[in-house]
């Protein structure tokens, strides 16, 4: 899959009409984030304050420089009018038809709803694949950037007991114990969920055949703005929340101290997944050690690992029947 040099952008105009009829909130999201000068908590910030996106281009330049915007950037928000947002809405419908991916805002009816119950809900999610009603029984598959024999093997193993069970397997695409785990799923006839930790189209060129063999059956995501940024360690940052956000509970295979095995189980712990580490009978690895002396559960063999995860899934279940969900016309 090679990276387009294609960039969304808002064509320069001098139109300041009002808007008449309300556009998507796709769209609304895709142009407040095309502007120079506003970061993405910025966006989120503004979008708290105003309602949703339409209303920050529809609140004016003064209410929002009353909200802390430097004037001139006030100014080029307001200036968005409708014309520049169908001409935007045009930009992307064009793309997602030629690339087969989609732009998801939060709210949208194909976002997934496991992430909703994150404490910082990504505000949008780039999606190659279709999403199915059983990724909502999601388990991260995670560990260390380099794994032992014994680790590979065990991730692929555990991939492929959880895709026989019906449970979607989410990971990354990148790491060597996330790359074992979607191979067992697709062993295990399952859907794999791969987050990038680039744009959409930032697959590791290494990976390309995984790649392929996880949109047979499961689906590839990116929470990078465009579809061609490389990938970085913040935008790795990003990918790690929204695996550990996807997911009903955190499995780690193998992990060193300070390493993203045990980062992994953090950003988990973090929004309130259970932790389950793997347990060898001998010369547990001391990221696994650390992570269990910290109370995580240990996983000694799979029908134990089911077991737990049944729970999970049921606590999960009761939270979900319990909280309200944000509003997801923001």
């Amino acid at each position: 899959m090679m990276a387009s040099s294609y960039r969304f952008h808002l064509p320069s105009s001098t139109l300041h009409s009002p808007r008449s009829t309300p556009m998507s909130n796709r769209t609304e999201l895709l142009a407040l984030l095309q502007i120079d000068g506003l970061g993405l908590e910025q966006v989120r910030w503004l979008i708290d304050a105003f309602g949703t996106a339409a209303g920050v281009f529809q609140a004016g330049a003064r209410a929002l420089s009353d909200e802390g915007v430097e004037p001139n950037l006030a100014q080029e928000i307001a200036a968005v009018n409708e014309d520049l947002l169908w001409s935007l809405t045009n930009q992307l419908m064009d793309y997602e038809d030629t690339a087969g991916v989609r732009f998801v805002p939060r709210g949208d009816e194909v976002y997934p709803q496991n992430l909703m119950f994150t404490d910082e809900v990504p505000l949008f999610l780039w999606l190659r694949g279709e999403p199915v009603a059983e990724d909502s029984r999601a388990v991260a598959v995670v560990g260390s950037w380099r794994a032992t024999p014994r680790g590979f093997s065990n991730a692929e193993l555990i991939g492929m007991r959880l895709a026989e069970q019906g449970y979607a397997v989410v990971a990354g695409l990148g790491d060597d114990i996330d790359i074992r785990a979607l191979k067992g799923a697709r062993d295990g006839a399952g859907r794999g969920l791969a987050v990038l930790a680039g744009g959409i189209e930032m697959v590791p060129p290494e990976q390309e055949k995984l790649a392929e063999r996880v949109l047979e059956r499961g689906a590839l995501m990116s929470g990078a703005l465009r579809p061609a940024d490389y990938p970085s360690r913040a935008r790795a940052g990003t990918r790690d929340d929204i695996i550990a956000g996807l997911a009903q509970a955190v499995i780690v295979v193998e992990a060193q101290p300070e390493d993203r095995g045990v980062e992994m189980a953090m950003r988990a712990h973090n929004v309130g997944r259970p932790v389950l580490v793997v347990k060898p009978r001998h010369d547990v690895p001391d990221g696994n050690r650390q992570l269990l002396e910290m109370g995580a559960a240990p996983i000694e063999h799979i029908g134990e690992m089911f077991e737990m995860l049944e729970e999970a899934m049921e606590l999960f279940g009761e939270r979900e029947r319990r909280d309200d969900l944000p509003d997801a016309s923001r």
